[in-house]
């Protein structure tokens, strides 16, 4: 009868385990759903009745750690060994804390690889220095990779940024190509020009009967109004 049976191991849990965790965390859905009544009725019949989901404890605890354990093995068997350039921003997050994030590009493909909360720390240029020099070692000792350039953007303070990290490490600093692209575009297109696009773009956005028409027309997009460059 066993053939018959549906029956779910401490290893297939494990193993079912994780995947759930991956599957909440890369939709970003809310750790609760997973004692929503009817989430764990779905899972439940998905195994014959034989399994239970993990619990939103689990899923904040031992679930994220192991996941989280496994990602870092991924990007160190991606980076280990390879030349990448250091690409940080810095953004308020939903609670409005500071943050500033580091991403390591291979030149194909980006790992996200830290977030940082600032706190009550002025992001002053020798500060965030400090903290992109501090990055830059924790990653060639944890990745086994070599920093050989750092991107940022061009806000005036991290201009001086750039400054430091290249006197103190000799890498090559760049700034944000596709400001530098939007200054170019700002440039060489007629005021005249942009108020008129703007004019139409509010038209069809802010009238009902004109947005009717792009919504019915198959292929057609949202007007997006264009945002001034500083």
């Amino acid at each position: 009868m066993d053939k018959y049976v549906i029956r779910t191991s401490s290893t297939m849990k494990e193993k079912l385990d994780v995947q759930f965790a991956r599957a909440i965390y890369a939709c970003n859905i809310p750790f609760s759903a997973a004692e929503n009544p009817e989430m764990k009725k779905l899972m439940t019949m998905a195994r014959g009745g034989s399994y239970n989901p993990p619990t939103r404890q689990a899923l904040s605890g031992k679930l994220l750690d192991k996941v989280s354990e496994d990602c870092e093995e991924v990007i160190k068997e991606n980076l280990n060994g390879r030349q990448v350039t250091l690409v940080q921003d810095g953004w308020s997050n939903v609670h409005n804390s500071p943050i500033i994030g580091s991403c390591l590009h291979t030149g194909k493909k980006a790992f996200f690889v830290r977030a940082v909360d600032t706190g009550s720390e002025k992001k002053t240029a020798e500060y965030i220095a400090e903290l992109t020099k501090t990055e830059i070692e924790r990653c060639e000792v944890q990745y086994g990779c070599k920093v050989i350039g750092f991107v940022s953007d061009n806000e005036a303070k991290m201009l001086r940024t750039r400054a430091i990290i290249q006197e103190s490490n000799g890498i090559e600093v760049v700034g944000c190509a596709a400001y530098y692209l939007n200054l170019v575009q700002k440039d060489v297109t007629p005021k005249t020009v942009v108020a008129r696009v703007v004019e139409v773009q509010k038209y069809f956005k802010n009238c009902h009967q004109p947005q009717g028409w792009l919504r019915e027309k198959v292929g057609s997009v949202k007007p997006q109004l264009p945002n001034d460059t500083r």
